[in-house]
Parts: structure tokens; sequence; C-alpha cells
């Protein structure tokens, strides 16, 4: 972080102008030289229009808007004026104010007259932060304003007349982004202020004025465009088949009656209807319209002037007669606009009246939910009665939904594997996520699918959708037909149903994570069957690497175990079930195994912030495969049940002798059969002998430094050597012994060696009831004693 002077001085100088300027309070003293008088818009009074389109300028200019927003000062004036405009201070607002035709950035073109009045002319400084050169800085740029109340959901067109605030004492959190509409056709900026009392949304949408257009390289919207009534635009376009159909169904003066945007299918959609009615086929984008003709076009058509920069993605328009038509925007790299999931071909046709976008297939009316769609079918009994039992078919009515659901036929659930079958039976929360599998909580359509496309369903599972040349599949299992529109949402017809990873069995998952050696272990053991039947369980398995480089001693300890394989495997399974995200810091469970526990930590890399996740310092190297009745942690090591304590371990071993007996000299061999957690640092004997002979006479005829000495050896705290990052050039590891006078520096070499305080670690990560060991091959001493 760094602080600009320069730019802190300039704004503590502009809140000091704002304060002298403010004896009264009122918005219009506070900044006197804005609200400057031009000429009146239709006679109507300076102080209700003109001053307000200055401010109005000042406000959502995005660059002068940036420099404010930079400090916290400068955030206060903004929060201010826009506060102020917002109380009993400020005048009423007309109407008008929500469509202005801007200029040059920091000028204002009233409607009538020719007066220009420039902000930065008041305020020279600004000059530079305000100059602009995108197109929405030209003329025939239109600036269409919004309110959003959030706390209330209330959609507002002007700001409310009452209320106020002080941003000089009291700081909202207030964020500002502008950015340009998918289409580039509008340069859109959003302002949200959130306090416990208040919650808004402020938009400002820059796009041509209405009948105007772009020209490319120049600024704003010069072009005029030549309009016409809607119905010669229809003409215009050569959509002889729609313009046809609306003559015989006698509707052709009702486009030029009022302001309607129209969605009107191009010729070759009605020729490609033609064809699938004469087939008796369903095409995957073309559905069979509704024998009223006169019903089918007015569904084709919405009230008020829709243009591209002004949609977003999944909102839903009624048409004339009700039934709605559904907008989708998809990026796939380039922006595509469907409706109903028909492609939009050519947008923004716009005449007198309305405008009019050309789509590639002909709309059906949209009347049912899903389930009512579903229903109406007649392929979906089975489905339907799995989603009521699990209780998602509620959810799925909702007429404010915005779903896509991949529905298995009754053929296809039929089909299930019998032991899938007797698995989902006895398991709803299993079943529960196959069928929340099917479920995708936006509209995808397949119109906009070419070769691979991925989304994500309700588990936050991906679904890959694949095409091959007119096959469709999701999952790998067939797509029979798509896009079926309903009120909330759409669904896909399959062939099968989708079994994920959530409906297989732990051992299942085992195969197709390839854990062989695992599986193998397994098969020595009557465990198979346990674990199939095992409900919410937790497997941490080893790799097929980490069973290759077992080491012999491990080898050798499965055979002096009384179950042997049975208690090593009993030993790596918890209940409940625990991902990822459930790992605590220290977490201790206990394993099926009676009489033993597993450890969970968590070590966080520095700088960079990755987590590392350990169960009793065997690294997790790949998490969260799901199964049905719980899920499998892999392991980067073989986990074996710990023969004792820490001072069990070390005299069972026979190498650390002389630290034990030291431990005994000092009373810290209690420690060592303490509770825990701890880590131990300990010396073997060579460590020791190692020692010059008068360091040793030294350390073992002086009682506090030898306590001093081992204490150094000692964490209250469980510490792997997966804990211990890669050396940094800028960065130091350290952690605190039961010696608290002094820091252990930690240290891992780029070719993974690992050193504490100068000794070097031989041997990493032996697990006792109550810790962990790391053999060193140096005793560690205090810096001020030797």
């Amino acid at each position: 972080m760094y602080f600009d002077l320069g730019r802190f001085l300039l704004l503590a100088s502009f809140v000091l102008l704002v304060k002298a300027k403010n004896p009264q309070g009122s918005i219009w003293h506070e900044f006197p030289q804005l609200w400057r008088a031009v000429n009146p818009l239709g006679g109507t009074p300076v102080t209700e229009v003109s001053n307000q389109r200055n401010f109005d300028l000042w406000l959502n200019s995005r660059t002068i808007a940036d420099a404010f927003t930079n400090s916290l000062a400068s955030q206060k004036i903004y929060d201010r004026v826009r506060f102020l405009l917002a109380s009993d201070a400020a005048p009423s607002l007309s109407p008008r104010t929500t469509l202005a035709s801007l200029g040059a950035l920091g000028n204002v073109q009233s409607q009538v007259g020719s007066a220009r009045y420039s902000f930065t002319t008041l305020y020279p400084e600004f000059q530079s932060i305000a100059s602009a050169t995108e197109w929405y800085s030209g003329t025939n740029v239109c600036v269409y304003r919004e309110e959003f109340d959030l706390s209330k959901n209330q959609h507002l067109l002007l700001p409310p007349s009452s209320g106020s605030y002080d941003a000089f004492n009291n700081v909202a959190d207030h964020s500002s982004s502008c950015d340009f509409t998918p289409d580039s056709e509008a340069y859109v900026c959003i302002t949200e202020i959130h306090r416990p009392d208040l919650h808004r949304r402020y938009t400002a949408t820059y796009q041509c004025c209405y009948g105007f257009s772009r020209e490319p390289g120049k600024a704003g919207c010069p072009k005029a465009i030549p309009l016409t009534r809607n119905s010669d635009t229809l003409k215009n376009l050569r959509l002889t088949s729609f313009d046809r159909a609306m003559a015989e169904a006698g509707m052709s003066s009702l486009l030029d009656m009022g302001n309607y945007t129209v969605f009107a299918p191009s010729n070759e959609a009605f020729e490609k209807l033609q064809r699938s009615t004469n087939n008796n086929e369903v095409d995957v984008r073309a559905s069979v319209p509704s024998n009223n003709m006169r019903a089918t076009l007015r569904s084709h058509i919405v009230n008020g002037l829709l243009r591209s920069s002004g949609i977003t993605d999944d909102q839903s328009f009624d048409t004339l007669d009700g039934p709605s038509i559904r907008i989708n925007l998809f990026m796939t790299p380039t922006q595509v606009f469907t409706a109903n999931c028909a492609r939009v071909i050519s947008a923004n046709n716009i005449a007198t009246s309305g405008v009019v976008h050309v789509v590639d297939s002909v709309l059906q009316p949209v009347t049912d939910t899903l389930p009512e769609a579903l229903k109406k079918d007649g392929r979906f009994g089975s489905w339907m009665a799995l989603l009521n039992d699990a209780g998602l078919l509620e959810e799925l009515n909702r007429p404010s939904g915005q779903w896509t659901l991949l529905v298995p036929t009754d053929d296809a659930v039929r089909s299930i594997d019998r032991n899938i079958k007797r698995r989902l039976s006895n398991d709803k929360t299993c079943l529960k996520r196959v069928l929340q599998t099917h479920i995708i909580p936006k509209v995808i359509c397949s119109t906009v699918i070419e070769n691979t496309a991925t989304t994500k369903n309700v588990l936050n599972r991906t679904m890959r959708f694949t095409r091959t040349g007119s096959d469709l599949t999701v999952q790998n299992q067939t797509v029979l037909s798509g896009d079926h529109m309903t009120r909330n949402g759409m669904f896909f017809v399959l062939a099968d149903v989708i079994i994920p990873e959530e409906a297989k069995s732990l051992l299942e998952i085992a195969a197709d994570a390839g854990l062989t050696a695992f599986l193998g272990m397994l098969t020595k053991t009557d465990l198979s069957s346990k674990i199939d039947e095992m409900k919410n369980g937790t497997i941490f398995a080893p790799s097929n690497r980490a069973v290759e480089k077992m080491p012999e001693t491990a080898r050798r300890q499965l055979g002096t175990l009384g179950g042997s394989m049975t208690d090593a495997l009993n030993y790596l399974t918890v209940q409940p079930a625990v991902l990822l995200s459930d790992f605590k810091d220290n977490l201790e469970m206990s394993s099926t195994l009676p009489g033993f526990s597993l450890r969970m930590n968590i070590y966080e890399t520095f700088p960079y912030g990755k987590k590392i996740f350990t169960v009793n310092c065997a690294k997790i190297v790949i998490g969260n495969f799901r199964g049905c009745n719980g899920n499998i942690h892999v392991l980067d090591r073989v986990l074996l049940p710990p023969s004792g304590n820490i001072q069990q371990v070390l005299q069972f071993s026979g190498n650390y002798t002389t630290f034990l007996n030291a431990m005994n000299m000092t009373g810290l061999d209690s420690t060592l059969r303490a509770s825990g957690p701890m880590t131990v640092f300990a010396p073997s004997d060579r460590a020791f002998a190692a020692l010059a002979p008068e360091d040793q006479k030294l350390l073992f005829t002086n009682a506090s430094l030898l306590h001093s000495v081992l204490q150094l050896h000692i964490l209250p705290r469980e510490m792997c050597c997966a804990g211990i990052m890669t050396d940094s050039a800028f960065f130091g590891q350290y952690t605190r012994s039961m010696n608290t006078q002094f820091s252990l520096p930690l240290h891992r070499s780029q070719a993974d060696g690992i050193r504490i305080a100068g000794s070097t670690v031989d041997l990493c990560d032996v697990i006792a009831t109550n810790g962990v060991i790391h053999t060193i091959d140096k005793v560690i001493f205090p810096t001020n004693f030797l």
C-alpha cells in the first residue's frame, strides 16, 4: 500500500470548500457554483431541472467518480451529495430527469436551448481527470437512470423524497462499478450503498438515443436511422412468412397501434416448422405450435421497446396474451441472445414505435410450469414420483424459478442397475443427490452448445454437454430432445439416468479413482461388505504410490497387530463423514478401530495462502471423492495404528536411550506420557555421541541448562513435516517450544530437506497416540549458551 499526498491534499481542499459553502445544509448552498443557471426547459424553474441536470452529470461522470471514490474523504463527498439529493432539502424532481441527452463529458445539452455548462470550468484541477474519448461521451447518447430499494425489493424511477444522512459524520458501505454490456451497445454504471437502515442500488445506462446508431471510430451516436412503421419494418427485413401469417390472422394493423417489441421468426424458421410437422417429428429447437394461429403469433409480441442493451440474462416478459418469453444471454465466446431458446439472428431493428428481433424458430406459447409440462407430456411419471418423494417437486413448481431439468423417461428409470436401485431405495439422501444431479439452477439452451459446454448443477458439480454433429449428450447420456420451454425454465429428455459419483458405493468410488493397491489390501480382509453397508463414513485411503513405498518396518508392523490388515483398515475409517470443508486444525476424530483416533491439521503456505490438509501427518493429495455412503480422501502414505505414547514409541525403537535418560533426569519424562498433542524433535543416540566431550560434560552437569535444552525439543502442539514450508528469500518460519525464551527457525530446502534450528530431520512424522516424533541428527542448544 502507498499514500498519495497530492491526491489527499486536493481532496481535503475540496472537502473544506464544500463545508465552507454549507451554512444552511441545503444541497444548493452546499454546491452553489454547480447550480449556475442554464436555459430553462420549457419554462421549468431553473432550480428544479437545469441545476438537477448539472448535478446528475457530475454525479454520474465515471472518471470524476473514480477520482472521488479512491479515498474515504471523497467517498463521503459522493455520499453526502447523493443523500442530500434524497433529503427534504432537495427540490422535488421532474420525471424527465430519468432521461437526459449528454454531450461531451463535463457538459450538458438541454433538450431546448443551446446553453452549456462545464464542471471542469468551475474546478480546473479536475480537467485532466475528466477527459474522455469513449463513444458514450459524444452526441445523441441518452442516459437512463433507475433506483432499486434492495431492502424492499422495490424498483424506483426517481430518488426518494425524504430522509437525510450526513456522510461527513457517518460512513456508508459504498461501491461503484462501470462496464459495457456484452453486446457493447450500452455503458452501465452501478452504485450500491449499504447501511443498516438503507440498501440502495443506483444504475445509469448510457446508450444511443432512440433513432440513432453508432459509427465505427466516431464518438456518440451520429448516424440517424431511417424509421418506418413496425409493419413496414417486417417487410423491409423480408420476413414474408411472418408478415403473411399476421395478415391471415387479421393482425397486420396491430403492430402500428402501439409500442411493441416483436420476436419475428425468419422465413427459414417457418419452413423448418412445416417440415417437422409434416414428418411428425419434434425438432430440438422447434415445437409444433398451437392450433390457434392468432394466439401463437401474439406470443411473439411484447409490450414496450426492448433493445438488447437493456435486457439482462434470464429476464421474462409477458406477451400480449400472457405467456412469457424468457430471454437468455450466453457467451460462446461472442454473445448469443435467445428468446425461449430460439437464437436471435438479427437484433435491434428499430421502427417508429417498436423493435424487431429476428429469431430462428417459431415460438410456442408457454403457459405451464415444469411439473405441469412434465405431467402433460406423459413420459416421466416415474421420475416425477421420485422428485415428489424427495420434496423437490414443490420447488420446481415455483413460477419465479429458472431451472434446466434433465429428465429421464420412464423406460430409462426402469433400466437402472439392480444394485443401484437397491442402494437408492435404502438411502433417501443418496436418492436425493441423484435427483439433484439432474437439476441445473439456470436455463441452458441447446441452440448455443457447440462442441463442448460445461455448467454447474445444484450440487455445484460440473455437467458437461457435448455436441457431435446433430447428436447431443450430457455426462455421456444421450439427449433425446431439448429446449422444452416452461414458465419457470426448460427441460431436456434423456435416454438414461445419470448416475453420479454420489450414487456409488465407496468401493465403486475407490475403483473409479484407480486405488487398486488399497482395494488389494481389502481383498485380504472381510471388510468389503462392511464398507459397502456403512453409512456416512470417511475412508483415508493410501494412494498406489504410498503402498508401493511403504517402509519395511511398516510392513512388519502389519503382522504384529493381532487383527493385522483388518485392524489397519479399520483404523483408516471414521464416522460421521468429514469433508475437507469440515476440517478444523487439530480436530480429533475417533477411528472405527476401538481405542484409536485420527488427528486432522491444516497448514497454510505463506505468502500464497494454499492450504495443506493432513491426517496424522499424512498429506491429503486428493480429497472429497463423494459416494452414496460417505467419501474418500487419498493420502500420500499408509496410516498405521500407533504402538503407544511418545515415550513408549521412543523406548520401543531403542535409538533414543540418551535422550530418554536426560528426560528422566530433569523430570520431563512425564511430559512424554501426557495427553498431548505435542511434537518432539528427538535427537538420536548418535546425535548425543557427536557432541564434543566438553559440551557433553557441560550439558549433563548443569541441570538448569539440560532442562532448558530439552524443552527446546518439545512443542506443545502437533507440527507435521508437511507444515514446514520451502524457504523464501523474504519470509521466514519460526515456532515456539516449551522453552518460550527462544524461537526455533524451520527450514525446508528446494530439495525437500528439513532443518530445525540447524539440525537435520532424518525421519519425519513417527505417530504416537499423543503426538508426533521427528528424529534429528544434532542436539538443539540455546544460542547464548554455546
